[in-house]
Formats: structure tokens, C-alpha cells, sequence
């Protein structure tokens, strides 16, 4: 508890009873030394002279008295006296004996000659006390023997001699004792007018201290009664304990703290009533803070009386006495529970949120003034750096130049401080050299204070730029490809109809040259109109390769010697200062593809690239050889129309030329785009649809000042095919055919062309405007057709419908299919439906009448015919 310090002016009675606290202790040692004097000359007196004065007169008494038995007659008074002496003589020699062995207080002094008269004392009384009993035996009275008489009367003169001195001492013992009764009396009566003098200098000065004390002890009062109050109404418990760990004193708040009245505690021991144990607490502060005398502090759990726990901050202080032993402690003890439950909350939420960051499929990490702080394992695994490499290096790591740290943080912080997040797209150098594209995103943990750190995220979106730029550039492939379609249908059109304008000239041009005799003057009019239908079918052909629907005579080829036929007629297309090198490789495996078509692509590769290099010396090389196209690789293909993966031929044409710039590469393609003074036709479009007529495709390769390479792919033959028969070998032999052959077409011309060419033959023809037509006259008539010429572009019903329409009259009828198209582009979708045989427009009826005759003979260049219902009919 609380000590009160006096006020400074007030009375301090210790420093003026000092003097006389002196005074008070030299008197009474005086005192203490005249009292021992003079209760030793009293002890002196009382305890050593009179038992000796007693002895010394008792033993002539009892020498007197035993001396009367030897003069009366032996009777019963004489042994009664004999008895009473005997008795006397044993209580004087026991008492002497007790004097001489110190067992009576006081009565062994160290004088040497008295000592010697006791003891000579002693030995008389014991000599005559065997006289008298000798004596007291006799039957008779004995005469007395002159020993007896001598002992008796050396014992009485030595008697007499020590009674002398005995009562010479007490004389003088009692003139001591007097004269200091006497000095003590007058030190006393000094002493107390010295103590009354000094009691009234103090009690002067007591009264004018009197008030103060008492104002001192009401505000020590009052202290207490503050510190009660504050004690009870603070929000921490406060508990005393003694030192065997018992309750003195709890404040109300220890007792809310476990839901008790805080009385309920007093008296308790605190290791039972806060733990529940029974024994001290081991980490018990109190303990530790009595042992060591400091301040102890720990945190603990403890359990309420409704069973729930409650966490506690505890600092206990040591109690300590006045004279410096402890004699208890204080426990201050602060309710944490809540923030130990919401510790516990926020330690799982961060568990779980460093979970979600481990376990997140992008890079997040921290960094502070630019500086990495800690990374997930998904950055970690983006950079190829261990988390040790990372953490404490600065991010300009991670960029392949200066330049593009530094823009990075300019963006990223300008955002960041105009609307709080800053998002920028970067590259990154990872550990291993590679570069990849990232997208970051970062967050400041404090908008007010940068230097706090700022969170990141970083992902990877190399695949998706890359995927990115291929569908952009796919696009643009497909948007190229469409408008190529649309020119490509407009082109097959007009040479659709044109070939069909143009059937009729050559077919009648044929038929009135055999009608008319060698030497009319007609037949040269009509071999000139002949000859410029067929330069008017050569363009249509060109126009129809273009739209990539061209017709060729698909025959199996080898590129080496295609361009090693080529040539002698290379060397004229060339400037005289390009040198033109060769690079065949060995065993090519064959392709299937149009010769006349495969030269054409040569010649204009050849030509576009000896114009690139221009008036400058030179070189262009032709490569040929094999690739491996994947699906990766044909994507970044011109006109990568689902081509399938594996081998293909390449012919590759490369110049020293000026290059192109990209945009020049991506119209190259373009129909009549040029980059010379004058345009001269379709140059490269005709090239692109003559490889997408072969199923093939393109590969450019181009840089200004660095020329040119182009790339051309047709797929490898898998299985080799023998050579069908030529021509020349079919028309050995005039043949004649019977039966009836319907032709449907929609153009009259067309119609009655070959009309005339199949009768001259030997056939009937039965004809047909439109497949509704057609169908109605083939289920007249089903069992005498033999044959049917189809057209595949009409009105109503087109030639894939009508066939499968005919194949529901008559399963294995044969059918010839007509068009302007080239083979390839058509006959795809009556692939395994039976299809007799295939004729592009314009033909002329010789060629059509060989068509029909291998069709009939069983021989069909498409196939052999499926005699089999259609399973899309």
C-alpha cells in the first residue's frame, strides 16, 4: 500500500529526540551497570553468604544436638533424637555437597579458603555422623571417645571461623549495595530533569506539527480512496496475490473478465480459479516476478465460467516489505481475446489468400521503389528465377533494354497516379535468354504512399500475341482469299458462259470442216476461226486458272525435269545481268499436277524476279525439294485452305533483287496490282490460282535491299499409279457407237453441238433444257438410255441434284459431267457416288464422242463406276 511523506515544514520528531536518544542511552547503560552491581552484591548476599551462614550454624546445632544421646539413658526419646540428628546431620551434608558441585545458583564462589572449610566441614559431619550411629546402636551409652570429642570440637571452631567471615561479608556486601542505591537514586533524579526538559522542547514543537500530521493522514486518506476508485473503474483486472499464490484483492473488471464478482475471488488461489490447474502455472509471471524482483509480462488462455476460453495479456509486478522480502505481486491483466479471435481470422484469411496467390495460373509479386520483394511460384515459373534470385533485385532484370524499363515505369505510375492502377503491356527476358510478352497490372498498397510497395500481376501472353498475329494475318488471308473468290467467280463466270459461246464456234468450225472437201476455199476461213476460238478458249483457260477452276491434265510429275526442260527457255525470259543458278535435289518424289500450269508458275516466278534485280548484277536461283508442312507451318502459308500435313515438293525461286516493304507483300496477290511502269495481266494472282487449283500453297519471303524468295508447295504422290493412256492412243482407231445418249444443258448451242457430234457417231440424242427436264425424260425412257452427258451449272435443278435425281431412277446409269470448272474443283463433291466420267468446256464432239466411248467401254478416268443405289439419294 501507499506510504505519506510528512510535509516539508512539519515536525520531525526523530531529529529532535536525537540528542536525547543519546542521552537516554549513556543512562541507561549507567543504570543497567549500578543495577548489576548492585544485584550481584545482593545475589552475593542472598544466594552465598546465608546458605553458608545457614550451613555453618546448622552444623553446630547438629553437632550440639548430637551430643545429648551419649549422656541419657537408651530409651525411645533417646533414638528419636538419635533419628532427628541422623536426619539433620543428612540434609547439612547434602546441602554442603550441592554447594561444593555448583548445582545451587551462586554457591561455588572462587574463594579458595572457604571452599576448603566447607569441605573439611563436610568430612567432620560425615565422621560424626558414623559416630553417632555407632552410638545410637550401642546398647548402652558409650562413653565419649577422645576422637569424637576432638571432631566435635574442631567442627565448632571452624564453624565459628566461617560464621565470622560469613557476617563480615554481609557487612560488607550491604555497605556497597547502600552507596550505590545511593549514586543510582541521584543519577535517576538527573536523568529525569533531563528528560523533562527535552520532553518539553519536543512536546513544543509537537503541538505545531499536530495539524500537519492530521491534514498528511487525510490526504493519505484521500490518496487511498482515489486509488481504490481508480483501481475498481480501470479496464484492466487488477489482482493481489500473497506469496502462496492466494487472492487477496480482485478490481470488478478481473471479475467481468470471467463473468464472476470480483469478491467471489478473495481468499482463492489464482493457479484454480483463472487456469483451472492444480498446481502453479509454469510460466506463472508472479512467481518469476517474485523471484527476480522486475516486471514480468505473458500472454496466456484462460477459461471463463461459461467454458469459453479468454485470451489474457498479463504483466505482474512484485509487492516487496519494508524490509526488502516480497510478500506477493500485482497482476494487471488485459483482455486480448478479441484480437487474438480476429488474428486467428486474419492468419487463416492470409493463409488462405497466400493459397489463391500460390495456386493463381498468373505472376504476382511485389515490388517496392522498383525493387522485387516476394514472387508466387507462377512468376518464378514465367522468369526461370529462383525466388532467392529475385527478391532484393531490381525489376530492370527482367527487361531486355533500359529503354523498355523505363517506359514501363512512366506509363505504369502515370496511370497509377491518375486513376490508382496502371496497366501496361512489356516484354520480358527470361532467365534462360528467351523473350516473352507480358501483360502487367499493378495496384500501390497505399495510393497516398508508393514507397509502400506495389502489387503486380504479370501474364504471359506470348501464345495469345502469337495466336493474335496469326489471326490477323489469317484474316487478311481470308479476306485476300475472299476477294480472290468473288474475282474468281466473277472470272469463272464470264469463262463459264464465254467457253460455252465458245463450244459452239469450234464445235461448228469442226463439223463444216468434215462436211466441206480439202480444197473448198471456206475450209481456210474455218480453220482461222478454229484457230481463234482456240486462242479465245486459252484465255478463258487463263482466266478460269486464275479463279483457281482452271482445267488441267493432271498427270504425275516431276518437278526436276519440268525445270530442267525449262531450261534453255529461261535464259531468253532473263536480263543478260542476272546469272541464274540451279538447285535440284536428288530423288524429288513425284507430284500430280498440270505440266503446262507448273511451267507457267515457273516462267513467272522467273520473270517478276529477273525485273526485281533490275539493271543491277544479279543472281537468281531455282531450288527445288521437300518439306514437312505442319499445321503451324501452312498457316503462315498464303491460301491455307484446311491443306492436310505432310510432305510436299517445293520449287523455290530466289532473287538478289530490291525486296518489298510489307505493305507491297500484302497486294502482291492482288489481280492486276503491279509494280512495274505498265501492268502486263494477272501475273502472280494466275500463279496463286493455278497452286490452289493443285491443292498447294505459297510461302514469301521478302525484305527491302534483301530480296526476294518464293516458295511454292504441291503435295508428294503417296503411291505410285501407272500412266493413263495418251490421247493419240485412244484416237488410233475410228469408233461407232449405238443407243440412245441424253445431253442436258441450258444452252442451246451447246446442246445442238453435240447433238451432231453424237449422231455423226452412230448415237440417238434425246435432249434436255433444265434437270427437271431431264428427269422427266430419263423415267420415260430409263431402260434404252445408255449414257447421259450432264452440264453441272443449271437453272432449277443444278447437275448434283439431277444426279442424284437419275441414280433414284436408275441406280447404275452412267453419267458424263460437263462444265466450264476444272476437274478437280467439281468431281470432289461426287466423290464414291459413281460418276461415269468428266468433259470441261468447251469440247470439241470428237472429244466428247471419247468420252462417251470410254465411259460405255468400262473405262473411266475418274474411276470405276459404283453400280450401287447412292447413299445421298
Amino acid at each position: 500500500m501507499t506510504r505519506t511523506t510528512p510535509p516539508p515544514n512539519a515536525f520531525d520528531t526523530r531529529k529532535q529526540l536525537r540528542p536525547l536518544y543519546g542521552l537516554l542511552l549513556g543512562a541507561g547503560l549507567t543504570i543497567i551497570g549500578l543495577l548489576a552491581y548492585s544485584g550481584y552484591g545482593d545475589r552475593r548476599i542472598g544466594g552465598y553468604y546465608l546458605p553458608l551462614l545457614n550451613a555453618a550454624v546448622s552444623g553446630r546445632l547438629a553437632v550440639a544436638t548430637a551430643h545429648l544421646p551419649s549422656n541419657g539413658p537408651p530409651d525411645d526419646a533417646r533414638d528419636g533424637a538419635v533419628n532427628r540428628v541422623l536426619a539433620d546431620y543428612a540434609r547439612v551434608q547434602s546441602y554442603l555437597q550441592r554447594l561444593l558441585e555448583g548445582t545451587r545458583p551462586l554457591a561455588a564462589p572462587g574463594d579458595g579458603p572457604v571452599r576448603e572449610q566447607l569441605e573439611t566441614m563436610r568430612d567432620d559431619l560425615a565422621s560424626l555422623l558414623e559416630g553417632v550411629r555407632r552410638r545410637g546402636q550401642a546398647p548402652a551409652p558409650q562413653p565419649a571417645d577422645r576422637a569424637y570429642a576432638s571432631a566435635v570440637q574442631g567442627f565448632v571452631r571452624n564453624s565459628d571461623a566461617l560464621i565470622s567471615s560469613l557476617w563480615q561479608g554481609i557487612e560488607d556486601t550491604r555497605g556497597t549495595i547502600l552507596t550505590t542505591q545511593a549514586v543510582l537514586a541521584l543519577s535517576v533524579v538527573l536523568l529525569l530533569g533531563f528528560v523533562a526538559t527535552v520532553l518539553h522542547r519536543v512536546g513544543r514543537h509537537a503541538r505545531a506539527s499536530i495539524g500537519e500530521l492530521e491534514a498528511a493522514r487525510r490526504r493519505a486518506e484521500l490518496g487511498e480512496a482515489r486509488y481504490r476508485t481508480l483501481v475498481n473503474n480501470i479496464d484492466l483486472g487488477v489482482t493481489l496475490i500473497d506469496t502462496r499464490h492466494r487472492i487477496v484483492m480482485a478490481n470488478p473488471a478481473r471479475g467481468r473478465l470471467f463473468g464472476r464478482e470480483p469478491e467471489s475471488f478473495a481468499g482463492r488461489e489464482c493457479f484454480r480459479e483463472f487456469a483451472e490447474r492444480d498446481a502453479v502455472c509454469s510460466h506463472c509471471p508472479g512467481s518469476l516476478a517474485m523471484e527476480t524482483g522486475q516486471k514480468q509480462t505473458v500472454e496466456t488462455e484462460g477459461v471463463r465460467d461459461d467454458g469459453s476460453p479468454v485470451f489474457m495479456h498479463v504483466r505482474a509486478f512484485p509487492v516487496v516489505g519494508d524490509d526488502g522480502t516480497p510478500t506477493g505481486f500485482i497482476e494487471v491483466v488485459e483482455d486480448v481475446t478479441e484480437q487474438r479471435l480476429t488474428q486467428r481470422e486474419l492468419a487463416k484469411a492470409e493463409a488462405t489468400l497466400r493459397g489463391v496467390v500460390q495456386a493463381a495460373p498468373v505472376g504476382i509479386g511485389l515490388v517496392t521503389d522498383r525493387v522485387l520483394g516476394w514472387s508466387n511460384d507462377r512468376l518464378q515459373e514465367m522468369t526461370g528465377y529462383g525466388p532467392e534470385e529475385l527478391e532484393g533485385r531490381s525489376s530492370r532484370m527482367l527487361y531486355p533494354d533500359d529503354r523498355e524499363y523505363e517506359r514501363v515505369g512512366t506509363e505504369k505510375y502515370a496511370q497509377i497516379a491518375e486513376r490508382g492502377t496502371g496497366t501496361v503491356e512489356t516484354r520480358w527476358r527470361r532467365w534462360d535468354g528467351t523473350v516473352i510478352d507480358v501483360l502487367l497490372s499493378s495496384t500501390p498498397l497505399d495510393p497516398g504512399d508508393l514507397s509502400a510497395g506495389v502489387v503486380f500481376t504479370a501474364l504471359d501472353i506470348t501464345g495469345r500475341k502469337r495466336a493474335e498475329t496469326e489471326r490477323l494475318a489469317l484474316e487478311r488471308q481470308i479476306q485476300h482469299t475472299q476477294k480472290l473468290e468473288s474475282l474468281g467467280v466473277l472470272a469463272g463466270g464470264i469463262a463459264h458462259d464465254f467457253n460455252n459461246i465458245l463450244m459452239g464456234v469450234l464445235g461448228n468450225a469442226e463439223l463444216a470442216l468434215q462436211r466441206l472437201a480439202p480444197e473448198n476455199p471456206a475450209v481456210e476461213n474455218l480453220r482461222s476461226i478454229e484457230t481463234a476460238a482456240v486462242r479465245a478458249a486459252d484465255l478463258a483457260r487463263q482466266m478460269l486458272a486464275y479463279s483457281g477452276k482452271g482445267h488441267f491434265v493432271i498427270e504425275r510429275l516431276d518437278i526436276n525435269r519440268t525445270v530442267e526442260e525449262m531450261t534453255h527457255l529461261l535464259q531468253t525470259v532473263i536480263s543478260k545481268k542476272v546469272v541464274l543458278k540451279y538447285d535440284l535435289a536428288d530423288n524429288l518424289p513425284p507430284i500430280e499436277a498440270d505440266a503446262t500450269q507448273i511451267r507457267q508458275v515457273i516462267m513467272n516466278l522467273i520473270t517478276n524476279a529477273s525485273e526485281a534485280v533490275g539493271d543491277r548484277s544479279g543472281v537468281v536461283t531455282v531450288s527445288t525439294g521437300v518439306v514437312y508442312a505442319d499445321r503451324a507451318y501452312l498457316a503462315e502459308t498464303f491460301l491455307d485452305e484446311d491443306l492436310s500435313e505432310g510432305y510436299y515438293a517445293c520449287i523455290e525461286v530466289a532473287d538478289t533483287g530490291q525486296g518489298m516493304a510489307l505493305e507491297t507483300r500484302k497486294r502482291i496477290f492482288d489481280p492486276f496490282f503491279t509494280t512495274k511502269f505498265a501492268g502486263r495481266g494477272l501475273g502472280l494472282a494466275a500463279v496463286l490460282g493455278i497452286v490452289r487449283g493443285h491443292r498447294g500453297a505459297v510461302k514469301v519471303y521478302s525484305e527491302p535491299d534483301r530480296g526476294t524468295t518464293f516458295k511454292i508447295l504441291f503435295p508428294c504422290v503417296q503411291e505410285p499409279e501407272d500412266s493413263p493412256p495418251t490421247p493419240e492412243a485412244q484416237r488410233a482407231e475410228r469408233w461407232t457407237g449405238s443407243g440412245i445418249v441424253l445431253v442436258v444443258d441450258d444452252e442451246e448451242s451447246v446442246r445442238a453441238l453435240a447433238k451432231m457430234g453424237l449422231e455423226q457417231a452412230g448415237f440417238r440424242v434425246l435432249l434436255a433444257g433444265d434437270g427437271r427436264e431431264a428427269v422427266r425424260v430419263f423415267q420415260a425412257r430409263a431402260d434404252e438410255i445408255r449414257a447421259v452427258v450432264l452440264d453441272m451449272t443449271m437453272p432449277h435443278m443444278d447437275g448434283e441434284e439431277t444426279y442424284r435425281a437419275l441414280r433414284r431412277v436408275e441406280p447404275g446409269v452412267r453419267v458424263i459431267l460437263s462444265s466450264g470448272y476444272s476437274e478437280q474443283s467439281v468431281t470432289g463433291r461426287f466423290a464414291g457416288k459413281g460418276l461415269a466420267g468428266f468433259i470441261q468446256k468447251p469440247y470439241r464432239p470428237s472429244e466428247l464422242v471419247e468420252k462417251l466411248r470410254a465411259c460405255l467401254d468400262g473405262v473411266s478416268d475418274t474411276g470405276p463406276g459404283d453400280a450401287g443405289p447412292d447413299p445421298s439419294a
